[in-house]
């Protein structure tokens, strides 16, 4: 499996739209949350894929997704722990009526 139950992810608050630990968002100070293991990793995938089907009007039947993109050279992994620049792009929301995509 690539991800287990000691598995960490550290984000940055997104208190626009639904967290997985929500009082991040409360907490003086609080910059980043830190999701542990599979469960919390996907219930935060979930609460991301709603909030970008709210981006536009809704016209389009299509969802809006999200593509990632890491160039190789700002990736850096020792042993299991990763470091890395990524960036990522909506897809789609253009058709569902936003005035242009996200990045």
């Amino acid at each position: 499996a690539i991800l287990d139950d000691g598995f960490t992810l550290t984000l940055p608050v997104t208190d626009f739209r639904k967290m997985v630990q929500p009082q991040c968002a409360h907490a003086p100070r609080a910059f980043e949350q830190v999701l542990t293991g599979v469960a919390e990793v996907m219930a935060d995938s979930t609460h991301c894929a709603n909030f970008l089907q709210t981006l536009g009007k809704g016209h389009a039947a299509s969802n809006v997704s999200l593509v990632y993109h890491c160039d190789r050279k700002d990736f850096f992994m020792d042993n299991c722990n990763a470091v890395l620049e990524w960036v990522a792009t909506t897809s789609g929301a253009v058709e569902k009526g936003a005035a242009s995509e996200l990045s």
